[in-house]
């Protein structure tokens, strides 16, 4: 499986919940796991630009604390969206950094607070989970 497909599976993913679940068109996506494990990487791939920080580092989390990105779709009748929405995507940062800077708690506090400051955001709609 190529990086593109898993892009293109996570969208098709995407655009079954918002289908399923009407009552709510905005929809969130959280990316958690492992250091280095491409949560970044997916987020620039669906925004089509480098909008969060991504790179190498050995262990080390580019991502320093959860953040929230964004991405406007408009109406699409090929595949089924009635209405625009918007896919907001958490970055965080990876729960094994070696350097120890945050525990698993601290990330866990840092996405409940994120979430907490934007107001279009009712529920999580789907957790990716990215490992090693």
């Amino acid at each position: 499986m190529t990086y593109v497909t898993s892009v293109q599976m996570l969208i098709w993913f995407l655009l079954f919940i918002f289908i399923a679940d009407s009552s709510n068109y905005d929809k969130f996506i959280l990316f958690y796991g492992e250091t280095q494990t491409g949560k970044s990487s997916m987020i620039n791939a669906i925004s089509d630009k480098q909008v969060a920080k991504s790179g190498q580092g050995a262990g080390i989390s580019v991502t320093e604390f959860p953040t929230i990105y964004s991405k406007s779709f408009t109406k699409d009748e090929q595949y089924g969206t009635p209405e625009d929405f918007t896919l907001f995507m958490m970055d965080t940062p990876g729960n094994l950094d070696n350097r120890g800077r945050l525990t698993d708690t601290d990330i866990l506090n840092g996405i409940v607070t994120a979430i907490s400051q934007v107001n279009n955001i009712s529920q999580i709609d789907v957790i990716f989970i990215s490992e090693s």
